[in-house]
């Protein structure tokens, strides 16, 4: 018992000092100098990571330089904000998000090399969101209300014709949560209450 008394006291004699110990103040200066950044999705030779940050005031594209650790900006908007998805695979093309004066509708747009970004996903009122590459890496599918504004559904657009095809048309308003490897089986989830949900394959 002795010795148990001895190591809870020894134990707690950092707590005792963090406790003691005056916090850092900072500047709003400071705090308004914080850089976020997000992602980090490596390049098809590994060389580079493509990142999402403020740095430029507002999220733009980034590449960081895994040798040197250096950061370029790729993109430089200055009203929307960018937000990285990936790499195209075997490509030093782009896919990135982004909504038009926070209007809060995301579409995909292709961000190739010394060209004008593309929306893939071009509906007015079209809100996408990615859902990952298909196993042949020849495409991706994503997510979409362009049938029914209310619903989302599952396309797959091929990146050689960039045309999209509906793979699932969500009528009960289920929420998707992935893909088979084959693209064969999708697994979907339902909220019944906020500590019960079923799971449909």
């Amino acid at each position: 018992m002795k010795y148990f008394v001895y190591l809870m006291a020894f134990l707690s004699l950092p707590v005792f000092a963090q406790q003691n110990q005056e916090p850092e103040d900072y500047s709003i200066e400071q705090f308004y100098e914080n850089t976020r950044i997000g992602g980090g999705y490596f390049s098809p030779d590994e060389d580079k990571l493509l990142v999402s940050s403020d740095k430029s005031g507002i999220f733009n594209l980034f590449e960081i330089d895994i040798s040197s650790a250096e950061m370029q900006q790729i993109t430089s908007s200055e009203e929307d904000s960018y937000f990285a998805i990936d790499y195209v695979p075997n490509s030093e093309n782009i896919l990135y998000s982004a909504d038009k004066g926070g209007n809060e509708i995301n579409h995909i747009y292709l961000l190739e090399p010394n060209e004008t970004p593309t929306d893939l996903t071009p509906g007015e009122n079209e809100k996408a969101q990615f859902a990952g590459w298909n196993n042949e890496k020849t495409g991706f599918y994503y997510l979409s209300n362009k049938r029914n504004p209310q619903f989302f559904d599952l396309y797959e657009m091929d990146m050689r014709s960039r045309e999209s095809e509906l793979i699932y048309k969500n009528e009960e308003n289920l929420s998707f949560e992935d893909i088979s490897h084959n693209g064969k089986l999708i697994a979907l989830t339902k909220s019944i209450t906020t500590s019960e949900n079923k799971l449909y394959l």
